[in-house]
């Protein structure tokens, strides 16, 4: 039995397909995987579950994920979370207000190198990342 608890990850997508995708990629990884259809419930599964590493898509039913990646920066227990927004629309105003919070934008369509890399961006953008 492996004692060591393998690294969480909460998925905010509406599209059931991306977040399939997404999710197959990070458990190739090691990595378990929850699924949040709305940024309310991806919030409320960010808080039980504690992951180390959110992607979260801009364009949700109800509240965007730009309020939900504002959530994360504003909470202490999670301002340092990795996190990702995607989003099939290019938007340069949500992508610089992303990166002002440490988070990266990936445009969908996306391949799995593409992801893996913006992993790595948002991991490093999360250690420096602090409100002034």
């Amino acid at each position: 039995m492996n004692s060591a608890a393998k690294p969480k990850a909460v998925v905010v997508e509406d599209d059931v397909t991306v977040a399939g995708m997404v999710c197959y990629f990070l458990e190739l990884q090691g990595i378990t995987c929850f699924h949040a259809p709305t940024a309310e419930s991806g919030w409320r599964m960010i808080a039980v579950e504690s992951p180390a590493v959110a992607v979260i898509d801009q364009r949700l039913p109800g509240k965007d994920g730009s309020w939900l990646l504002e959530r994360i920066r504003e909470d202490q227990r999670f301002s340092h979370l990795p996190v990702v927004l995607i989003s099939g629309y290019e938007d340069a105003a949500v992508a610089a207000h992303a990166k002002e919070l440490g988070s990266p934008c990936l445009p969908k369509p996306f391949s799995y190198d593409q992801l893996n890399s913006r992993l790595a961006e948002a991991a490093d953008l999360a250690r420096r990342w602090g409100p002034d």
